[in-house]
């Protein structure tokens, strides 16, 4: 099974587990049943959990998904998705009693690391044992994660995204081989297609987004996009004596991107780059209102000095993308994109509710 069906699969289960596909309430018979009035995330930590890429959410979230491969995946899929659509029985029930810890597991891997977040390195002592103190009730194994030599599904789990550094055999022990699940195409998969776009998903999720649907084939493009409709009127002033022979319409949104606000393009292969507002900044680009010819169509431009990197997209696709993507661009089943963004909501408004103020 491709990874990118593998991980649709795991936010499936997620949604049903944090209660995002069902009734609220549900979530507490999920994963965040564990959380009790004796848990006391804090405000400043929950927002360094958030944004640290390397230890917080993103790697909370990528741990939670090798976690959940080892414990049987799509099995588990199969037993809870049916249950929740028929029948308002505790999480728990919907289990084997052999599977009846993941969601404990999960809620484990998402904070194993929270303490290291926000903090310089120096800090990081014990951080794994230090944990009791904040979440109580997570596995056993997360409060000694970091020096156990006891290869649990979430120490597993944890062990596989550090192999995601190039110079992991610098600083790791044997063991951390020992934990492998994937093979290398598709760890490699995972690593350079999907991680980065959960990582530019949750660090632009608030964000202003923009979207471009490709008007040419992008195999060997380095920037995006290289061509595209040009206003007629070109000759007349835009605002801040822009150019709108360097422009291109987009669509504006919230990351709540519906099909009548994006550009479709090709709907058999349904493939739209987006970009968030920060990264058109960050690439010396800028938003500017649309010329007379586009009678009225509320499409804002995005007005360029130099093309914008490939890199800084991501592209959401129904269908097959080898034949049109290149191998540097970022890209994620649109189907994965919504489910992501579902879950990243019904994990904020969770999480929020906890929070110690």
């Amino acid at each position: 099974m491709l990874q990118t069906q593998q991980f649709d699969y795991f936010l499936e289960f997620m949604l049903y587990i944090t209660g995002a596909k069902t009734i609220p309430e549900m979530a507490y018979d999920g994963a965040f049943r564990y959380w009790t009035s004796r848990s006391t995330i804090t405000q400043s930590q929950y927002s360094d959990w958030k944004n640290d890429l390397d230890h917080g959410l993103v790697h909370g979230l990528c741990t939670a998904y090798h976690a959940w491969a080892i414990a049987g995946g799509f099995d588990l899929v199969r037993q809870v998705v049916p249950a929740c659509q028929s029948t308002g029985s505790r999480m728990g029930k919907w289990y084997d009693a052999k599977d009846s810890l993941i969601e404990q597991t999960i809620y484990s891997c998402l904070f194993h690391d929270l303490l290291k977040c926000g903090v310089d390195e120096a800090f990081w002592g014990r951080h794994d044992a230090r944990l009791k103190d904040v979440l109580p009730h997570c596995t056993p194994d997360t409060y000694n994660h970091a020096t156990t030599e006891e290869l649990t599904a979430m120490v597993q789990a944890d062990r596989i995204e550090l192999m995601r550094f190039p110079d992991y055999k610098d600083w790791a022990d044997g063991r951390i081989e020992q934990a492998m699940i994937w093979d290398p195409p598709a760890y490699k998969e995972f690593y350079e297609i999907t991680r980065p776009c959960i990582e530019r998903m949750v660090e632009f999720h608030e964000s202003v987004w923009y979207s471009h649907f490709p008007e040419l084939n992008m195999k060997s493009l380095k920037t995006y996009p290289h061509r595209h409709w040009m206003p007629s009127d070109s000759d007349v002033e835009p605002p801040e004596n822009e150019s709108y022979h360097n422009c291109f319409s987009v669509n504006e949104d919230s990351m709540d991107f519906n099909e009548q606000k994006m550009h479709t393009g090709n709907r058999e292969q349904y493939l739209i780059g987006l970009i968030p507002k920060e990264l058109v900044h960050s690439a010396g680009a800028r938003v500017v209102v649309a010329p007379p010819s586009t009678n009225g169509r509320p499409h804002p431009m995005i007005s360029y000095k130099d093309r914008i990197p490939l890199e800084k997209w991501i592209f959401v696709y129904l269908g097959d993308t080898s034949q049109v993507l290149g191998k540097n661009a970022f890209r994620i089943n649109i189907v994965t994109f919504r489910k992501l963004n579902r879950l990243l909501k019904a994990l904020d408004n969770m999480l929020r509710s906890h929070m110690v103020y």
